[in-house]
């Protein structure tokens, strides 16, 4: 049931329906805790300071993210730690907390040319991340291009649509505009049927940048996606407050 639960959160959080999805991410942990504290645990525990950061809850967000780095430290399996730091990044990427993402740069020991496992796509999924945030559009395409092949062959367009907004991101860096509204317009198709919300709010003003740019052009209206694009830019729009400086 614990499992269950954070299932539902992960959903109605990506749907951006916060209060419903704090509320299923709070009977999951309640479930999980009282069995032996496992990895399905520390990993409900570290969707939470991205639901309080969407609350505009910023102070209590930093303070669970921090306690949730604490309690993964101790974790016995090596691999549960680095997935969960992997998992944080983007918060805080979001929060701006420059010595977090340093720090998880130079430890987490991957590079733009390795070669891409399926049980190691979330931390390169943060290395993209932490590369775009660097400015490193070339090498953020190079990483991503691998998760694109991964991810397509695999039918897994759950994180299909989400790699394809990065690369987008990444292209707008590098000044290819065309290109990134013409992989955008693929991610939102891909996306529109399952409802996905917060993945792309939570890439803020950039995405916030290209949306409205492909409505400036008329590109959304063309692919039946302006209604959904609209959606996506109101939710941006609420969504920065509390993110500081």
């Amino acid at each position: 049931l614990g499992y269950l639960y954070r299932v539902i959160g992960l959903i109605l959080f990506d749907w951006n329906q916060l209060e419903e999805a704090e509320r299923a991410f709070m009977q999951g942990i309640d479930f999980m805790s009282q069995d032996v504290p496992g990895e399905m645990l520390i990993m409900s525990t570290s969707m939470l300071p991205y639901i309080k950061l969407a609350q505009g809850k910023r102070e209590e967000a930093l303070r669970l993210a921090d306690d949730c780095i604490r309690r993964v430290e101790a974790y016995p399996l090596p691999y549960i730690p680095a997935m969960i730091k992997a998992r944080l990044i983007r918060f805080w990427i979001r929060v701006k907390k420059r010595d977090r993402i340093e720090e998880w740069l130079r430890n987490c020991g991957l590079s733009p040319d390795d070669t891409i496992r399926y049980a190691h796509d979330a931390e390169y999924f943060a290395l993209a991340k932490v590369l775009i945030w660097q400015e490193r559009a070339e090498e953020a395409l190079h990483v991503l291009a691998q998760l694109h092949d991964l991810t397509q062959s695999q039918g897994r367009n759950g994180k299909l649509f989400y790699v394809l907004a990065l690369q987008a991101l990444a292209l707008q860096q590098s000044q290819n505009l065309d290109r990134a509204l013409e992989v955008l317009e693929t991610s939102l198709v891909l996306a529109q049927s399952e409802g996905y919300i917060r993945p792309y709010v939570e890439e803020g003003l950039p995405m916030e940048d290209l949306l409205e740019r492909g409505a400036a052009q008329g590109i959304w209206q063309q692919a039946y996606l302006d209604g959904y694009v609209n959606q996506l830019l109101k939710a941006i729009r609420q969504d920065q407050t509390g993110l500081g400086d």
